[in-house]
């Protein structure tokens, strides 16, 4: 659905050398296709406010910054639970990563003590071999 949205676009405060305040103040018109602003925006000539429109103004601007500082802390926060969710996850993972590395390090070591076992079962078996070769000649 289409909607059309004016609002406050740009302020501008000019103080004067004799102590008085100047003001300028333009608005922006929207038009919206839900929460998307569609491309072609109006902007409206500088006009002129007065020192009471000016109050107005001001406190229109500070009611939007401040509505606007309040999405933006309620989106922060929602960031942060998500950041402290991720690095609970990566701090799970980093530890199911280390227990790992610990069992393979135990089943390499396994291994190497199998390599240096079947190497000296086989150096005795050629020795036991070549003994029973030197032995053999005797008993003929």
């Amino acid at each position: 659905m289409l909607t059309k949205r004016t609002r406050p676009y740009w302020t501008q405060i000019l103080h004067r050398d004799d102590g008085t305040i100047g003001a300028q103040h333009q608005t922006i018109t929207e038009i919206l296709d839900g929460d998307t602003i569609l491309p072609g925006a109006s902007i409206s000539e500088p006009l002129p406010i007065s020192g009471q429109d000016l109050d107005q103004v001001l406190g229109a601007a500070t009611v939007a910054a401040l509505a606007q500082v309040e999405a933006l802390k309620a989106s922060l926060t929602q960031c942060q639970a998500q950041l402290d969710q991720t690095n609970a996850a990566l701090a799970d993972a980093a530890q199911t990563l280390a227990e790992q590395r610990t069992q393979l390090e135990a089943a390499a070591g396994l291994a190497t003590q199998q390599a240096q076992t079947i190497g000296a079962l086989q150096a005795t078996i050629a020795a036991l071999q070549q003994l029973d070769k030197q032995a053999a000649p005797e008993s003929e």
